[in-house]
């Protein structure tokens, strides 16, 4: 085992290695990023993307997204939490371009 320090054993050969892997993400390390990438992207636009805490799928709530206003919780889209990522991206992706044209009204 190599040493970093004197008598601190640096665990190089097993720790890291072991916790990176082969470099590839699996499918929930993906989507995970891409909510970040779109909570990042509301965010510049001044709304905050909310993802639904329920565990089960109801009437008033489909379990995945919704976008509300940052500063006030005004409720923009996905009013029964049923957006899902590609809606998410979809739905900013119109909105940021009705907000470069000068209108924001949907």
């Amino acid at each position: 085992m190599t040493t970093l320090a004197v008598g601190m054993p640096s665990g190089l050969e097993y720790g890291i290695t072991s916790r990176i892997g082969n470099g590839t993400m699996d499918d929930r390390q993906r989507k995970k990023v891409r909510e970040n990438r779109l909570r990042r992207w509301a965010k510049r636009l001044g709304l905050e993307l909310q993802k639904s805490r329920a565990r089960h799928w109801s009437i008033d709530d489909h379990g995945r997204y919704r976008l509300v206003e940052a500063d006030g919780d005004i409720l923009v889209a996905g009013e029964k939490f049923d957006l899902d990522l590609e809606d998410v991206e979809e739905w900013l992706a119109e909105y940021e371009a009705r907000l470069r044209e000068g209108g924001d009204d949907e």
